[in-house]
């Protein structure tokens, strides 16, 4: 465990700490960047742990938090309170990351989309994560400062803000630098020389580099913390000015309300989350006003009046966003995004009451206000902690509102969205589905959800069942007139195809266009397929005479009369110049399509 307890006897132990911490520091970033490399590698390879999901997601989670974690605790948190802090998010983090994988589609194995990067933890976990320990570690920094449980309410600011931009700074510090090397290869590339473009494209460079980079800021801006308090108050100095403009706006669209009704914010769609917006602007600039209680009497009077005012219009300005939200609700039931919105009002309906209460006392609010934002801290937490574990799952609450929605009736079998349990409900869709087969009288749903079962395309028809041999052919037309298929193509099984198959080759009254051609230049025939509204596909018979896809035109190549006209004519050729091409007329197309796309003629008018 590394030894965090400082103690000073002089200038010449405080420059042998600081040189010590910074030493540890860089070696906790390289030992970050190679674990971080170490997991891409066995994920792009697909070799263990990336082949036990349940092992590889919490890894990743751990090698991006847990040096972190150590670098920003350096110096600043003893023993005793660092190693049972580093412990409590470990299990939070093995914790959140085996939940995520078990409950996914792809554990499953529902899709074929899924891949060697699908048990990567999803921005929604790392964001939810981040949330959570930003909040968490200030709260044990400022705790270890003060020596307490629950620290004073200025140590929290202190040490939220300084971690802010710690990382604020660390992050365009490692930006910057990133873009110096780039700018010194492009150098080097104009005389001829590629060498640095190769060894700052590669991953054993770009992981290790980036972690040092992030570690050497966070470095720098611990041992200048003068600075970054400076930068901290001139900051929320200029957005305590804006507090009066925002607090001026928003009342006078309160006012303003009751004249025009309320129905105008409905029919838009995305009220709730403007006013969801507009209530955290307030809060972000009532707070950069307050700053940590001390500043505040000292400020302009027309900005402590706003202050006071903005509390008091949290209130109706989040009652409103709640209200919308519960009508949307009552319309269209539970979605992710709708769980997400209802958790984030949860936490600002906690600041509006708590601020409402302060300015309600008689006397000085600003101690009240310290408290409320502790409590409110908490809250924030426990609310992101209970979204990433089964109590308060977002997939399991939208499969189960469209469950009980269907079986109130408030939507029909016909419109019941089957695919979206598929292919977004994860392990509850696929328990929803299994129920559907088992139990529903509507014959017509239960076989819809019998082939969502069986699908592995999001976008795939299920309103008709597989076609057989017959009915795909009936789909194709071949080009030019007068060509026929390949006999194992005609024959072919296409349950047994691999890759995204064309929609025509898999489902009934899906007309598609199928160009035959030789890429390899090996006299075997390739066929192109393609439908309506589809790219067009590349399919190659292989050695055990399954035809599977080997490419796909760029998508633009659907809706160019000009180019599906030239395909039918015959007026196409493959080439190599000196990556294989396909022309058609005056235009050519790389094969796969790995290259920019030429603009379609009648486009060019």
């Amino acid at each position: 465990m590394l030894n965090t307890d400082v103690t000073f006897d002089g200038p010449l132990a405080e420059a042998s700490t600081s040189r010590r911490n910074a030493v540890i520091r860089l070696l906790l970033g390289g030992v970050q960047g190679i674990l971080l490399y170490g997991l891409y590698q066995a994920s792009t390879a697909q070799v263990w742990p990336a082949t036990a999901e349940y092992l590889f997601s919490p890894l990743v989670l751990l090698a991006f938090a847990i040096p972190l974690q150590l670098i920003s605790s350096l110096g600043h948190l003893p023993r005793r309170v660092l190693a049972p802090w580093v412990g409590i998010t470990a299990l939070i983090l093995i914790g959140a990351g085996c939940y995520a994988v078990w409950r996914s589609p792809c554990a499953l194995e529902v899709t074929t989309v899924c891949s060697q990067h699908t048990h990567y933890p999803t921005p929604w976990l790392v964001g939810l994560l981040i949330g959570v320990f930003y909040v968490g570690h200030s709260m044990v920094l400022a705790g270890a400062r003060d020596q307490r449980w629950v620290a004073a309410y200025p140590s929290y600011f202190e040490m939220a803000w300084k971690l802010a931009i710690q990382i604020l700074f660390s992050a365009g510090f490692t930006l910057v630098l990133w873009g110096t090397l780039w700018l010194g290869a492009e150098l080097f590339a104009l005389v001829g020389s590629a060498l640095l473009q190769q060894v700052l494209s590669k991953g054993w460079v770009i992981f290790p580099l980036t972690a040092l980079a992030f570690a050497c800021g966070m470095e720098l801006t611990d041992v200048r913390p003068g600075i970054i308090r400076g930068i901290r108050t001139l900051g929320l100095s200029l957005l305590s000015w804006l507090l009066p403009v925002a607090t001026v706006l928003i009342a006078a669209f309160l006012l303003c309300l009751p004249a025009f009704g309320v129905d105008a914010l409905w029919h838009t769609r995305h009220a709730t989350q403007l006013l969801l917006v507009a209530a955290l602007l307030l809060i972000v600039l009532l707070n950069a006003a307050f700053q940590n209680g001390v500043v505040y009497p000292e400020l302009a009077r027309i900005v402590r009046g706003s202050a006071r005012l903005a509390a008091g219009l949290l209130a109706p300005v989040i009652a409103l966003a709640l209200y919308a939200l519960h009508l949307r609700i009552n319309q269209y039931g539970w979605t992710v995004e709708r769980v997400g919105v209802a958790a984030a009002l949860l936490v600002l309906s906690s600041y509006a009451a708590g601020y409402l209460w302060a300015t309600a006392q008689r006397g000085p609010w600003q101690s009240r206000l310290a408290r409320v934002n502790i409590v409110c801290a908490l809250i924030t937490v426990t609310t992101w902690l209970a979204l990433l574990s089964p109590l308060v799952d977002p997939v399991r609450i939208e499969v189960d509102s469209q469950m009980a929605r269907l079986a109130a009736g408030q939507v029909s079998a016909e419109a019941f969205d089957v695919n979206s349990l598929r292919f977004e409900g994860g392990r509850f869709g696929d328990a929803a589905l299994r129920q559907l087969v088992r139990s529903t009288p509507n014959a017509d749903l239960r076989r819809r959800a019998s082939l969502a079962l069986q699908s592995h395309s999001r976008y795939g028809d299920t309103s008709a069942p597989a076609n057989d041999a017959v009915n795909w052919q009936a789909n194709v037309t071949v080009w030019p007139r007068g060509q026929h298929l390949p006999a194992s193509f005609s024959t072919m099984d296409w349950r047994k195809g691999s890759g995204a198959l064309p929609m025509c080759l898999r489902l009934k009254d899906q007309p598609c266009d199928v160009f035959r051609l030789d890429t390899d230049g090996q006299g075997h025939p390739d066929m192109l397929v393609g439908g309506q509204f589809e790219s067009l596909s590349l399919l190659r018979e292989n050695s055990a005479g399954l035809w599977t896809v080997v490419g796909r035109l760029p998508y633009q190549t659907v809706g160019c009369a000009a180019w599906r006209q030239a395909l039918r004519d015959g007026q196409y050729q493959v080439a190599t110049v000196p990556q294989r091409v396909l022309r058609i007329g005056a235009a050519q197309m790389p094969l796969p399509d790995d290259a920019p796309t030429p603009e379609c003629p009648a486009n060019k008018k």
